[in-house]
């Protein structure tokens, strides 16, 4: 077993911001330690796994700028301050004010509903409803079901208020969108604005919300680096 060196602590350190994120083979390489050794620092260190990439990769506290929802992306890999997918699923809906439905979980998380949404049907720390046509996933907590299913009830009435696109404006909405499929909402009001197609970033949301086109366009910090 490797007793512990501060100099390559200090060393991995500097890696770690330099890079952002390791793999833990990367990590036990800098310290000169195993594979087990190497783990038991990042938990010393708090590290965050990422959720993505088979969890492969991990990044410090400090490095990670979370967003409010606790979440960051270096490039392609995604990180969150509640841990694995599931955990941070779990936490998304439990903290959201209205519950969430399938794409709004992935909107946030920036992974495709359809790829792991299945294994939420019975989990116990939350709950899954119909409503309009889309599942919708709540808090099992009593309390917090209540408010949240509230405050969904209002968020569709004032959907129901909402302008609805004409065919031929949705056919504009629907190929603006997949031409800039990760263009944020407010950049998409503009370029449709432009055309003549004037429609505020809520009605767009909610629109796009009801069609499964969400996607993550921004609020999670990503490194630059």
């Amino acid at each position: 077993m490797s007793t512990h060196n501060p100099s390559r602590d200090a060393l991995a350190i500097r890696a770690f911001k330099k890079k952002k994120v390791l793999m833990v083979a990367d990590l036990a390489g800098l310290l000169q330690c195993s594979l087990v050794t190497a783990r038991r620092r990042l938990k010393q260190w708090k590290a965050y796994t990422s959720y993505n990439q088979n969890g492969r990769y991990y990044v410090l506290p400090d490095i990670a700028k979370c967003d409010v929802h606790g979440l960051w992306r270096h490039h392609d890999i995604l990180f969150a301050q509640h841990g694995n997918l599931k955990k941070t699923v779990i936490a998304l809906v439990e903290n959201s004010p209205a519950g969430l439905t399938g794409s709004q979980i992935g909107e946030l998380v920036a992974v495709a509903p359809r790829s792991f949404l299945s294994h939420f049907r019975t989990e116990p720390k939350l709950q899954r409803e119909m409503i309009e046509g889309r599942f919708v996933y709540f808090a099992s907590d009593h309390a917090t079901g209540i408010q949240q299913r509230k405050a969904r009830e209002e968020q569709t009435r004032r959907g129901a208020a909402m302008r609805v696109p004409t065919d031929a404006q949705a056919v504009v909405i629907l190929v603006e969108r997949i031409k800039h499929p990760r263009s944020p909402i407010e950049d998409l009001s503009k370029r449709l604005y432009k055309a003549g197609c004037k429609f505020t970033t809520e009605e767009l949301r909610h629109f796009l919300d009801l069609h499964g086109l969400l996607k993550k366009t921004q609020g999670m910090p990503s490194s630059r680096h």
